[in-house]
C-alpha cells in the first residue's frame, strides 16, 4: 500500500453546515496532528457492526466511555482526506465509508449526525455526508484512529 501524506489545516474552526446547532465536542475541532499518513490510521472495526444489529450512537458511547473519541477523526480530518481524491481513497476504503466521530453535531431538530466519506454511486468521486449516528452499522462503516 502506498504513504499518502495527508496535511491538515488546524488553524482555523471548520465551517459546518447551516442546519447544525450545536458542535458536541468543540474541544477537538482543532485536535490532531498536522499532517499524517492514512496507511499509520487505526481502522476501527466495532465487533456487531458485522450483523447489522448496532448503531453508530452505539460505537459513539463506547468511543466516548474509553477515551477514543479524542483520537478520532474529525470534520476538518475528512475533508483533507477527500482533496486527495478518488484514487486515493479508494486505495484505502474501496466499498466503505469512514466517520469523523468527534465532529458529531447536532441539528436544529435535535438529531445527531456525524460528518462522513464515501464513494459517489458512479465511484467518480468522494462525497462528504452526514450521517444520522442512530443507523445501523454496516460491515463498510469504519471509524479511523489517530495511533497514541
Amino acid at each position: 500500500m502506498i504513504d499518502v501524506l495527508i496535511k491538515v489545516d488546524r488553524s482555523k474552526k471548520p465551517n459546518y453546515p447551516s442546519w447544525v446547532r450545536t458542535v458536541l465536542h468543540p474541544e477537538y475541532e482543532s485536535s490532531g496532528p498536522v499532517q499524517f499518513y492514512l496507511n499509520n490510521l487505526d481502522l476501527s472495526f466495532y465487533e456487531n457492526q458485522k450483523y447489522g444489529s448496532d448503531s453508530i450512537i452505539r460505537v459513539y458511547d463506547h468511543f466516548k466511555k474509553n477515551g477514543f473519541i479524542k483520537n478520532c477523526l474529525n470534520l476538518a480530518d475528512l475533508r483533507a482526506i477527500q482533496e486527495k481524491g478518488v484514487e486515493i481513497f479508494q486505495s484505502f476504503y474501496k466499498d466503505q465509508v469512514i466517520f469523523g466521530l468527534n465532529s458529531i453535531v447536532e441539528s436544529e431538530l435535535k438529531n445527531l449526525f456525524a460528518p462522513c466519506l464515501l464513494e459517489s454511486e458512479n465511484k467518480d468521486k468522494i462525497i462528504l455526508r452526514w450521517a444520522s449516528i442512530s443507523k445501523n452499522l454496516y460491515s463498510g462503516n469504519l471509524f479511523p484512529l489517530f495511533r497514541k
